[in-house]
């Protein structure tokens, strides 16, 4: 895993000859630059969600549904460091007891996990499908819910020895979230839809103090409770009358809070994995740890307007990219029914989106956007690539096959594959496709299936698009490079090297994570997306 590098880096990248027999010497060099600047605190931080602050050390706790990770971040200098690594650090929500221990909530396993100060990370109960919040009282009591599954609210103990406590059922549609306990040792709580509640967790009764609150939680020192609101506001509730005052705008996306020692309160945006200090008395706010993306995937170019505007996957919703400046736009899901995506492919018949984590293939109208058809077969999709006839076609990783997708549903188009990743079209129309597992770039015919192999000995290849003179830029993952590859004399060159590729993340295939994308605009420029830091590079060709 590679630190993020600041946006003025400028890196003057030499073709090299390739290390792989027939390669020749290069006669030109490139220029890679940085695009879109990477996180720059240390480790990388994946969406994280749940954040809760820990009073024996004063450090921020982070941890994420995505990248199995728990996450240690000093609220002063934003510097990251892995305190759980895979696959024991995946959580949803997050608290600190006051010695110091953790607990976090595995929502996709249905796990509990306890850490104290000094040991590791144990699971204390491992069944709890749809386990969420979590909270320790300040005498280090623990309690945890579920929530989409079970409905319940529980006292778990944190030696393990007794089993959990029920402390009272909710309803499907009332369950409780991301919740704090108050110095009066009451617990409180958003509950669907957007109420806020107070809960004696000893005599299992629950009260409504205010509604319109249905965001994360907390509680400040003199009891006044801190909730988000239906309209994004950071709210400051009276516990005992329901009168709220807002204190700052946060904006939608926002999804842990918690509170430090000196009143600070901190906000985790998992769409765009970012910590924001907020002060609780002049509503300012300030980054702590700033990204841009989710989960970085695949990237296409597309022109509006008579303009060209890089399309970045993410988990969260693709993004607009400006080529030029860099600038990223958060834009809504678009229609995408599972909210984000893994690999795009944009062609003059419509946009083909495919979500790897979640087995999702849509197929989007170009003008409107709009869903133009889905299909949730494929359990782990990867590139994908917009036939003439306005089908999408697929790699189907664990399928080991090209396979066609469109209104009436899936048949295969080219097997045999041992890890097929990226796709993209030829400017014969043919599709083009990278084996991740074999090392091979080759070419399938979309009529017959007939496939022919272009080049193999490639170290881990992903994402691939062609360029405009022909070559194909294909992302070496294995080898932290952006190569060209000469279909025709098979002579490869370099165009971009020590590029931070390989991020690990929950349900998707072990060894490719989620594919670095590849994209050419029309001036001949060459984008390369890197999921090891959230950054894009882009290179750009001299003139011969």
């Amino acid at each position: 895993m590679f630190s993020g590098l600041k946006a003025s880096l400028l890196a003057t990248v030499f073709l090299m000859s390739c290390l792989h027999g027939g390669a020749t010497q290069a006669a030109e060099k490139a220029k890679a630059a940085v695009l879109v600047a990477g996180q720059s605190h240390g480790v990388i931080m994946r969406r994280m969600n749940g954040i809760g602050f820990n009073p024996a050390d004063k450090m921020l706790y982070a941890t994420t549904t995505t990248s199995e990770t728990v996450y240690k971040v000093n609220p002063k200098t934003g510097d990251v460091a892995i305190v759980v690594e895979p696959p024991f650090g995946e959580g949803d929500d997050i608290a600190a007891a006051p010695d110091g221990s953790l607990a976090w909530t595995a929502l996709a396993t249905g796990q509990l996990y306890f850490k104290s100060p000094r040991g590791k990370a144990v699971a204390l109960d491992k069944n709890v499908p749809g386990i969420n919040p979590v909270a320790f009282d300040h005498k280090g009591r623990l309690v945890a819910a579920q929530a989409n599954l079970g409905h319940a609210l529980y006292e778990f103990d944190p030696t393990g020895t007794n089993p959990k406590r029920l402390i009272m059922q909710t309803k499907e549609n009332e369950d409780l979230n991301s919740f704090g306990f108050g110095p009066n040792g009451l617990l409180y709580s958003p509950q669907r839809p957007d109420k806020l509640v107070e809960i004696d967790i000893d005599k299992g009764t629950l009260r409504v103090i205010a509604e319109g609150m249905g965001g994360a939680t907390r509680v400040e020192a003199d009891g006044h409770v801190i909730t988000i609101s239906r309209e994004n506001n950071l709210m400051r509730v009276d516990a005992k009358t329901g009168k709220a005052e807002k204190v700052a705008y946060l904006g939608p996306g926002t999804d842990g809070i918690t509170i430090g020692d000196d009143g600070t309160i901190y906000a985790s945006t998992p769409g765009e994995s970012t910590i924001r200090a907020i002060d609780p008395k002049s509503g300012a706010i300030r980054d702590v740890v700033r990204g841009r993306f989710s989960s970085l995937g695949g990237i296409a170019m597309i022109e509006r307007d008579g303009k060209e505007i890089l399309f970045a996957t993410d988990a969260w919703g693709f993004r607009d990219v400006n080529p030029v400046t860099g600038e990223v736009t958060k834009q809504p899901a678009r229609g995408l029914r599972a909210g984000g995506s893994a690999d795009i492919a944009v062609a003059p018949n419509g946009i083909a989106i495919a979500q790897a984590r979640l087995g999702i293939v849509q197929k989007l109208d170009r003008n409107t956007e709009k869903v133009e058809f889905e299909n949730t077969t494929i359990k782990k999709p990867y590139g994908v690539a917009v036939l003439d006839d306005g089908a999408v076609a697929v790699a189907d990783i664990e399928g080991k096959r090209i396979a066609r997708v469109d209104a009436a549903g899936v048949t295969t188009l080219s097997d045999g594959f041992q890890g097929p990743v990226g796709l993209a079209r030829a400017k014969d129309g043919a599709l083009l496709i990278t084996d991740s597992y074999a090392g091979t770039l080759s070419s399938v015919d979309p009529r017959t299936g007939k496939r022919t192999e272009i080049v193999k000995g490639l170290k881990a290849p992903e994402g691939l698009a062609v360029m405009n003179d022909g070559r194909i830029a294909v992302a070496e993952t294995g080898a932290g490079r952006l190569v060209a590859i000469d279909p025709k004399s098979k002579k490869r060159e370099t165009l971009a090297s020590k590029l931070p590729f390989g991020a690990h993340y929950t349900a998707t295939a072990d060894k490719v994570g989620l594919a670095a994308g590849v994209a050419v605009g029309k001036d001949g420029s060459v984008y390369v997306s890197c999921d090891g830091d959230f950054s894009i590079r882009k290179v750009t060709l001299a003139a011969k």
